[in-house]
């Protein structure tokens, strides 16, 4: 079985990179894993409805 941690947006928080590569770490041992960033700074929508649907365009086309 393949996992994917699949993040939106940039992960600036210090203590979140941490646990994303220790849990990487872990996880390893059991299952292959991958982690994949979707870039939203090219994405440019003010309403909420509109940003999630990009967003989940851009997860979709990431992940195919």
């Amino acid at each position: 079985m393949k996992m994917t941690l699949v993040t939106v947006g940039k992960t600036t928080t210090n203590e979140i990179k941490l646990l994303c590569h220790d849990y990487s770490k872990r996880i390893n041992r059991y299952n292959s894993y991958q982690e994949v960033a979707i870039d939203t700074s090219k994405i440019k929508a003010t309403e909420p409805a509109k940003l999630k649907n990009l967003e989940g365009e851009a997860i979709l086309k990431k992940l195919q």
